[in-house]
């Protein structure tokens, strides 16, 4: 693919100003981009490391624990995973601030968070490993408070395997 951008003006601009040109050219060539990053370089999913090794850009937990639901119920199986998960968030929530509130401010708390933070409106439709990360993280968290550090350990290390980043 020869980016469009590069490729020099048609005689159609003849008689446009300079500034015109470059600023046409310009939004051409940013329009590319856009296209190229949408569309153009999805079909990797190895990314190249320092030193010239690959490296895998996607976590294979994701895949592996939804899977059955993908064989079950097949495209759609990726939406009831997700449906799922935010169930799980939401419950791991609860059960982290029911340890420290009552129950009725613990479940108001949990909601508010699951559909009140940018998990539901961006990640809603979408087969994100984010959704499984946080499914980890939070039920990781109600293990802690309910004293089960055995669960929430192996739960915090699953979160960390699919995003190292998590650490932080």
């Amino acid at each position: 693919m020869t980016d469009p951008g590069q490729q020099p003006l048609d005689e159609s601009m003849d008689n446009m100003s300079p500034e015109l040109q470059a600023y046409y050219a310009n939004s051409r060539r940013r329009l590319w981009n856009v296209i190229f990053i949408l569309f153009g370089n999805w079909g990797s999913n190895v990314a190249l490391g320092r030193n010239g090794e690959h490296w895998p850009k996607h976590t294979w937990l994701l895949p592996l624990v939804a899977s059955p639901l993908v064989y079950a119920f097949g495209l759609a199986g990726t939406l009831i995973f997700n449906l799922l998960m935010l169930g799980v968030i939401a419950a791991g929530l609860f059960r982290f601030a029911r340890a420290f509130a009552p129950a009725e401010t613990a479940a108001c708390a949990a909601i508010a968070f699951v559909f009140g933070s940018a998990i539901v409106s961006q990640n809603a439709y979408d087969f994100s490993a984010d959704v499984l990360l946080l499914a980890f993280f939070s039920q990781g968290l109600a293990a802690l408070v309910e004293k089960n550090g055995e669960k929430a350990g192996v739960l915090f290390a699953l979160a960390v395997v699919m995003r190292p980043t998590t650490l932080m």
